[in-house]
């Protein structure tokens, strides 16, 4: 890791303007921050920094240093860098999805729950988002604005066994008996996704 981390440092400190060198080395130094050394931590954020001030339009560096802060447990900077990154680009739906986390991690659920239906707008085939979404309209018990998503993750992927059986919660919760029994029957046939251990 040390090699890596000389190395990238060599090459920033020859060609200070190539952002994509700062941007490596944010990465380095966060895997190594989060995964071996603690104290690499305000390495990996002074890399961001340098990384966004040299390449302040590319919506990546924002993300993945909001994600490191996440990982971080520094939920506030995380909000900060992704309201900025919106600020760059409105239309980038993994923001929002990244934002949505960060929300509920805040125990801001209507947020998140906003933030999460702006991804899907902006990209409806991301279908975990969409997924994930239909979870939040679930637990603030919003199951006639859950249906419509919920239909639309099964029909776009009707072997997926987690999206039938969510599928099937929403319309026991409405009432549709007959089609909340015949999602069960078919989530039951399909297999259970991999285990991710």
């Amino acid at each position: 890791m040390e090699l890596a981390s000389d190395r990238i440092e060599r090459a920033r400190t020859l060609e200070p303007a190539n952002g994509d060198y700062h941007y490596r080395a944010s990465l380095t130094y966060a895997y190594w921050a989060l995964t071996l050394d603690p104290a690499k931590y305000e390495n990996a954020t002074q890399a961001f920094s340098q990384a966004v001030a040299v390449s302040p339009h590319e919506i990546d560096i924002y993300n993945q240093w909001a994600d490191f802060e996440v990982r971080s447990r520094n939920s506030d900077k995380a909000l900060e860098l992704l309201l900025t990154s919106l600020d760059v680009d409105p239309r980038w739906a993994p923001t929002y999805y990244h934002l949505s986390s960060v929300y509920r991690d805040l125990g801001r659920d209507d947020e998140a729950e906003s933030a999460y239906q702006d991804s899907v707008e902006l990209c409806p085939t991301m279908w975990p988002v969409c997924l994930e979404l239909v979870r939040v309209l679930l637990s603030s018990a919003k199951l006639a604005e859950a249906r419509p998503y919920a239909e639309s993750y099964v029909a776009a992927l009707p072997k997926d066994r987690e999206g039938r059986l969510i599928l099937a919660s929403v319309y026991q919760g409405l009432g549709m008996t007959e089609e909340a029994q015949e999602q069960g029957t078919i989530a039951l046939s399909l297999a259970p996704a991999p285990s991710q251990e």
